[in-house]
């Protein structure tokens, strides 16, 4: 029916319900930071293009680097270095200098086999600003969230060798970041468009 969403749920990584060349448009949003590279995030990204049409356009937005202030709460090492460790864990490449995934994106592009040379691959920036009592609760909850017991991003920090006391620890800063009157985060985001 026209003007009707439909919203279905797949696992890209096991290959979308559709046939070749089914969509004029696919977007993503911070979703190829949780995929650890270089298999997982060419996987995703080959089967979004299959299910492109010719000259369809793929946009995706991931982010590249984050910092929370004040920096006196060390949040930039206790949650950005440890959950990108903890993504990372499983193909043993993570290191505190090494790049996002959202770093390697145009290249990861031109490996699927998207022309940059024709210009068919636009790489752009935009920021990610939360401030405010009620926005720093809102992300401290998401956060706090993601690191209970049951929670898989949990399970994948202690897998990556990050101990329950640094957990812990991890979760006092948060919540003390939130409670922070002024504290801000800010966060610089990969955008790319690209047409098949």
């Amino acid at each position: 029916q026209p003007g009707s969403v439909i919203f279905e749920e797949g696992d890209i990584l096991k290959g979308l319900p559709y046939p070749d060349e089914t969509f004029d448009v696919v977007y993503c949003a911070q979703v190829f930071g949780y995929l650890p590279p270089p298999d997982l995030p060419f996987r995703a990204l080959s089967e979004m293009r299959r299910v492109l049409k010719p000259v369809g356009i793929i946009a995706t937005r991931d982010g590249v680097d984050q910092h929370f202030y004040p920096r006196s709460l060390n949040l930039d090492r206790l949650w950005v270095q440890n959950f990108n460790r903890a993504v990372h864990w499983s193909d043993g490449s993570w290191s505190p200098d090494a790049d996002s995934t959202a770093a390697i994106m145009p290249a990861l592009f031109r490996r699927a086999g998207f022309n940059a040379d024709a210009g068919r691959v636009r790489i752009g920036v935009g920021t990610t600003l939360y401030s405010g009592r009620e926005t720093r609760e809102w992300l401290a909850k998401r956060a706090e969230s993601q690191l209970q017991q049951e929670d898989p991003l949990r399970q994948n920090w202690l897998r990556a060798g990050i101990t329950e006391e640094e957990i812990q620890h991890t979760l006092l800063a948060v919540r003390k970041w939130a409670e922070t009157e002024d504290a801000w985060y800010a966060a610089l985001q990969c955008e790319i468009l690209a047409w098949k």
